[in-house]
């Protein structure tokens, strides 16, 4: 009977002991769980700032570029804009056709020539003005005067070009633009009435260039 008690006082001090040896466990296990989930959390927030940080910068350029391009589109249309109305004052300019310019070449005896048939388009009131659009100065021939006295100036400014020039793939633009100065100085003197300071030349091509 001793020996019974002893061994139901073993038994209970072992479930204790077992009890005793539980209790930890679980507490433990609790305990890690409260940290587990912090980090969780903590993870889970900064991969969420993460995210919207990234998407956040890299919305910034596109929308910096965004304005780059609107300002280069502003930039275009204008310039298209100006462009347009260029071609458009040209599109209604008048036609002035010197032929047959010719010139003896600087420094040959006289021996080669120089001949251009320049075309310039000038403004519709110049046009109006040196006769080209029938009445105004010109009288005669249409345009006939103010085309004699633009062409006995420009006779006489191809006799300073050498042959070195005249024969250079680069002698056109800058024989236009001294051409397009002779005449815009010419209509202004044949036409006074005409604006000093618009200009009233709006393109010069030099045709036929043959140097012989």
């Amino acid at each position: 009977m001793s020996d019974q008690k002893h061994d139901d006082a073993d038994k209970k001090d072992d479930k204790k002991a077992a009890a005793a040896a539980g209790a930890p466990a679980k507490g433990g296990v609790k305990a890690l769980l409260g940290p587990l989930a912090a980090v969780v959390v903590l993870v889970s927030a900064g991969v969420g700032i993460g995210m919207f940080t990234a998407k956040f910068f890299a919305k910034a350029p596109a929308a910096a570029a965004g304005a780059h391009g609107a300002e280069h589109v502003d930039a275009a249309g204008e310039g298209e804009h100006a462009g347009g109305a260029h071609e458009s004052l040209l599109h209604s300019a008048k036609e002035m056709v010197i032929e047959d310019v010719v010139a003896n070449v600087k420094d040959q005896g006289g021996k080669r020539f120089v001949k251009i048939v320049p075309a310039f388009w000038v403004t519709t009131d110049a046009a109006t003005a040196i006769g080209l659009a029938g009445g105004g100065h010109g009288g005669g021939e249409v345009g006939g005067e103010i085309k004699r006295i633009i062409k006995a100036r420009i006779e006489e400014h191809l006799k300073k070009y050498d042959l070195e020039e005249l024969t250079s793939p680069s002698i056109y633009k800058p024989l236009e633009k001294n051409l397009k100065d002779i005449a815009e100085k010419e209509i202004k003197a044949f036409a006074p009435e005409l604006p000093s300071t618009k200009p009233v030349v709006l393109k010069v091509i030099c045709g036929g260039l043959v140097v012989q």
